[in-house]
């Protein structure tokens, strides 16, 4: 097993979970029961790990063909036309109101892609697009919100799909004041497929309750959400008040498109800034390291 963890870059615990599980592999038992290992058993779990590392659940991959698996990390197997054809498609169905068609499409994606190019290549595209469509009139605010509701219930789907039992616990959610919690819900989704224990607390919560959330689950991390307004004081003085209230071993995590705006108010403040969902996913691999070890 131990050579195996070191060729594939999994844990032994890990493969045998997702042996015992799903299936990935069946390896041969010898009459002491031990496991052995083929050699294409090894590239099948190099396969599957690469797959899992760019956003693919282990549960939908495990039965996959060394075929299909290969083609899921070809960057030509979903092409930018077919992605745009299916945000369109997307929002037909919020244009008219079929939450049957709308949740189809964001389903269909979410499997097709893995989690981390459908929440970029798709999910956020399409929200950006219902932006835009509301600037210009095209879109009713009723619109919006049928589409935030759709898309806030698939995400805690999403979330709740792979939560590990015995991963580091990570606490997300928005401050007072901060009602868009989408960002937070795919940083959720994000971190839960990372193998982290998620706690979401939801949105618009005072600083000092996301700190005693975080530390009655005795978190190894915390991280907000801002999407608006840029620059405000009162977020800023929220934030440094969850930062002296969290335990000093608590990671602080801050994203969103308001985050960098706070950069520079939260000068000496220990925090740490991820710029999207992927350097979310890299960051959060590496504390995770530090935090098993």
């Amino acid at each position: 097993m131990k050579t195996v963890a070191n060729r594939t870059g999994l844990k032994p615990a890990l493969v045998r979970a997702w042996e015992r599980r799903y299936g990935a592999v069946v390896p041969f038992r010898t009459e002491t029961n031990r496991r052995v290992y083929s050699e294409s058993d090894i590239q099948r779990l190099q396969l599957l790990h690469r797959v899992t590392e760019v956003g693919h659940p282990i549960r939908l991959v495990a039965r996959l063909s060394e075929e299909e698996l290969t083609a899921l990390l070809d960057p030509t197997t979903r092409r930018a036309e077919d992605l745009t054809h299916d945000v369109m498609q997307a929002m037909h169905a919020i244009s008219d109101f079929d939450e049957k068609r709308l949740r189809h499409s964001l389903d269909e994606a979410a499997v097709a892609l893995g989690r981390v190019a459908y929440l970029e290549q798709f999910l956020s595209p399409m929200l950006h697009a219902i932006g835009n469509s509301w600037a210009r009139g095209t879109m009713r605010p009723a619109h919006e919100h049928f589409a935030a509701v759709a898309v806030t219930q698939q995400l805690i789907r999403l979330q709740g799909i792979h939560k590990p039992v015995h991963g580091p616990v990570m606490v997300i959610g928005t401050l007072s004041g901060q009602q868009h919690e989408l960002g937070a819900l795919m940083a959720a989704v994000i971190a839960s497929d990372a193998g982290w224990d998620v706690s979401y607390c939801g949105p618009n919560l005072p600083a000092e309750e996301i700190a005693a959330f975080a530390r009655a689950r005795h978190a190894s991390a915390v991280a907000i959400s801002l999407v608006y307004p840029d620059g405000d004081l009162r977020i800023a003085d929220s934030l440094r008040v969850l930062r002296r209230c969290l335990d000093e071993s608590t990671a602080l995590i801050l994203g969103g498109r308001a985050a960098p705006s706070y950069l520079e108010m939260l000068a000496g403040t220990d925090c740490h800034h991820i710029a999207n969902l992927p350097r979310f996913l890299t960051f959060l691999q590496t504390i995770q390291h530090s935090v098993s070890c």
